[in-house]
């Protein structure tokens, strides 16, 4: 009787009739080795432990959450606030509590519970500041999230160990394809943003290089455009290369080494590349590790016939989906779609360039892409009095006095950061007792063109309301094309 009652509540994909959907859901639940994902959570585990030493050495809790006067918030995300009053000591803590749930991680020990402690502690200090968004960071987090729904501790982990009865050698396929999925997103997208002039002609690179990298060779001009070329097209055809099974490996072996190339000597972007590398190995076949150790054996013991077993997998004829498995699916299609549509909004959404406005640029994967340099000198604040209608000039440090200097450079090339910032002074000077007008006259330049405003210095800024939608008063950006290369190369100054 309870064998029947179960399949009443059960759902069987192999009936007759059945569709598209029914059949990718078939293939979603079946099961694959679990050799990659372990492999995965393993590197993952590494990188966040790596970024938690990095935050821990460089005391960026400190320097990033708690001397700034005021944080930038995301939208929707104002309520994510730094724990102050008898709770502060508590912040300095945080990177020590991801570092040991990291290192849970690796080892695979309480998986679940440390993945999902993971999860919560770095998505909440990725939330508090956005003047510190990284795409890399928001990338983290989202594979956090996702990690906490994935078995990738099912064999080679304690929980394995202590709690045999858990133990598998496979997983979903699902579990590999979210990855994949994910990684292809970070790449496709960062191709597209690649596709414009500043970037193709060299002008966007040959500032970035020239800033990153003290290498002579790199700042050649031939260079710049093949290393501009290059990126576009590795990132274009990443995910295509690496779907197809005759060019899978090959491009493997290139990506890692475009990304230990870029680590190396060109740009210090932290722990990102080997993020990249483990997570683009999810595109190998899920038993690669045990073909790994099955060649390595191989070599070190000729004539033995011990071998490395690989688990039966792509098995999908009894796969059977149960209710809370329709609503899992669905809640990752739902991701899916999500990650489709966010970067297209930089693209659709707002009328403007991205590499001008910023608007759209946060979780579009839009890396490293430009220039934007505003001189702070020339940075000229004008406060009003509405009653008399008096006038005083004031400098950036002047009225940015409680910020730090990294904030004020993103703040001046950020719309929606810039909102914020009069709605803090706003706040400042009507605690004191007085209401003011603020006007701000901010000259940018975008990959070494001659600086022009970059907002309106008509617009009083503590009037400006934050908005999803496109600010009207934001200046359009240049028409005219950035200098030649060469002289790009004769006008840098370090620092600049």
């Amino acid at each position: 009787m309870s064998r029947g009652k179960s399949k009443q509540n059960e759902r069987d994909v192999t009936g007759p009739g059945e569709t598209v959907r029914l059949g990718l859901v078939q293939r979603a639940l079946a099961p694959v080795d679990a050799a990659s994902t372990v492999v995965f959570r393993i590197v993952f585990g590494a990188v966040m432990l790596w970024e938690a030493m990095y935050h821990i050495r460089g005391n960026l809790v400190q320097e990033r959450f708690l001397q700034p006067a005021m944080l930038f918030k995301y939208y929707g995300f104002e309520w994510v606030r730094v724990l102050r009053g008898e709770w502060e000591w508590v912040m300095p803590l945080l990177p020590w509590a991801v570092g040991a749930v990291s290192v849970f991680v690796m080892f695979g020990f309480l998986y679940r519970l440390s993945v999902f402690l993971l999860f919560v502690l770095w998505t909440y200090m990725f939330l508090l500041d956005q003047a510190v968004y990284i795409n890399h960071f928001y990338l983290m987090s989202m594979v956090a999230g996702l990690m906490v729904f994935i078995p990738a501790n099912r064999c080679y982990s304690m929980d394995a160990r202590f709690f045999p009865g858990r133990a598998g050698e496979t997983v979903p396929a699902w579990c590999v394809w979210i990855i994949r999925f994910l990684m292809g997103i970070v790449y496709f997208y960062a191709g597209i943003a690649k596709m414009n002039a500043d970037w193709l002609g060299g002008h966007a690179l040959m500032l970035i290089l020239m800033d990153k990298t003290p290498i002579a060779a790199m700042h050649e001009p031939s260079s710049v455009l093949f290393f501009s070329w290059a990126g576009m097209l590795f990132d274009t055809l990443a995910m295509p290369a690496l779907l197809w099974k005759r060019t899978r490996l090959a491009f493997f072996v290139f990506a890692c080494s475009f990304h230990l190339f870029n680590w190396i000597f060109l740009f210090d972007i932290g722990s990102f590349p080997a993020l990249a590398m483990g997570a683009t190995s999810m595109f190998l076949s899920p038993s690669w590790p045990r073909m790994v150790v099955r060649g390595v054996r191989g070599l070190f013991s000729r004539g033995s016939k011990r071998d490395v077993p690989t688990p039966a997998s792509g098995k999908r004829s009894a796969v059977v989906v149960r209710p809370y498995q329709w609503v899992g699916l669905g809640l990752l299609s739902v991701f899916a779609l999500v990650q489709i549509a966010l970067p297209l909004r930089s693209y659709l959404l707002y009328p403007s360039d991205p590499d001008w406005s910023c608007e759209g640029h946060r979780f579009s994967w839009r890396m490293m892409l430009n220039s934007r340099h505003v001189p702070m000198d020339q940075v000229a604040f004008r406060i009003v009095d509405p009653e008399t209608g008096k006038s005083t000039p004031a400098g950036l440090y002047q009225i940015a006095n409680g910020l730090q200097g990294w904030q004020m450079r993103v703040m001046l090339v950020q719309s929606d950061m810039l909102v914020q910032f009069g709605q803090y002074c706003d706040r400042k000077m009507r605690a004191a007792g007085y209401e003011r007008e603020m006007y701000v006259r901010i000259p940018m330049s975008l990959n070494g063109r001659q600086p022009q405003l970059f907002m309106s210095d008509t617009v009083d800024i503590t009037k400006l309301e934050r908005s999803l939608w496109p600010y009207d008063w934001l200046m359009p950006m240049p028409t005219e094309a950035p200098p030649e290369m060469e002289q790009l190369r004769a006008n840098y100054r370090p620092g600049t």
